[in-house]
């Protein structure tokens, strides 16, 4: 499956999930593939540790090399530091 990758958007916001919504928007709306983050930003790193967790069932950095690994997602091609720093 395609994927694709969000440049930036904003998820300080809290409670609103205006991340996921667009996420879900640009996956259920006629798009085949996959949207995910370019770069988890410092900020950030809460909000996609949750979301990975809830969506890909990822919950340590183990789950999540083979994640990346399984999708075709080079660990090149995705700026995910602080996402691994977050993750046990």
């Amino acid at each position: 499956m395609p994927y694709y990758f969000i440049q930036y958007i904003d998820t300080r916001i809290a409670g609103l999930n205006i991340a996921e919504y667009m996420i879900d928007a640009f996956e259920g709306g006629g798009t085949d593939g996959l949207l995910f983050p370019y770069e988890v930003e410092f900020g950030a790193r809460i909000y996609w540790k949750r979301y990975f967790q809830r969506v890909y069932q990822v919950t340590n950095k183990k789950q999540l090399k083979q994640m990346i690994k399984e999708y075709g997602l080079h660990d090149y091609s995705v700026k995910w530091e602080n996402l691994f720093d977050v993750l046990e």
